[in-house]
């Protein structure tokens, strides 16, 4: 045991072959420098520092012995931090979005002409996906999903009760999508003109 329930350190710092000449395992042929590099010291309980150093245990505890027990040691770590990095995978990093050239066929669904060859407008579509890739993928889809039910409506902004309805989502749930779709500068709920009227709306692009 390195550390206990309280927290406290019990773990020692042992040198593989010994620091002093008498020491166990002392190699003349090493420098002080060696001696005292991060390669020559091995991690290990209090109660394995006596047993390793005891004088009738170093034919058993060699200095090769006492490697391999550190490179098992270390392997078997790496191996438990890469399965931990592995949990946490930035999901959003999946996949990586295509970038457009032109606009032409945007220009062709909505009937814009010169909207094709409007590189402000290229540059703006481009900021927003770049937001767009940022977000959750949950938050994501809900975002992609209001998108589409503005176009087939033809309007910029969504009635509250409208996207609740739509989703069959509560209030709550709507609060916390549109939550992260403000952190990341592309949508909001804004209040109307008439009582206690709110609206769905996105961020307008900049170019």
């Amino acid at each position: 045991m390195l550390v206990d329930e309280s927290g406290a350190m019990l773990g020692k710092i042992a040198h593989i072959e010994a620091a002093q000449e008498g020491g166990p395992r002392f190699n003349s042929k090493m420098s002080n420098e060696a001696r005292r590099s991060f390669n020559n010291l091995l991690l290990v309980c209090g109660k394995h520092d006596d047993i390793i150093d005891y004088r009738p245990n170093v034919e058993t505890y060699t200095a090769q012995t006492l490697r391999r027990f550190r490179k098992e040691h270390e392997d078997r770590f790496r191996r438990a931090e890469r399965q931990l990095l592995e949990q946490f995978t930035d999901t959003t990093q999946a996949s990586q979005p295509s970038y457009p050239k032109t606009l032409k066929s945007l220009a062709d669904v909505t009937k814009s002409d010169g909207l094709a060859e409007t590189q402000e407008e290229i540059d703006g579509i481009c900021q927003f996906i770049d937001k767009l890739k940022e977000l959750p993928l949950q938050q994501r889809d809900f975002a992609i999903k209001l998108a589409e039910r503005m176009r087939r409506q033809n309007t910029d902004k969504l009635l509250v009760e409208d996207v609740m309805g739509a989703f069959q989502i509560g209030s709550t749930k709507l609060k916390d999508c549109m939550r992260v779709l403000e952190a990341h500068n592309l949508g909001w709920i804004n209040e109307g003109h008439n009582y206690r009227e709110y609206f769905v709306e996105f961020a307008g692009r900049h170019p």
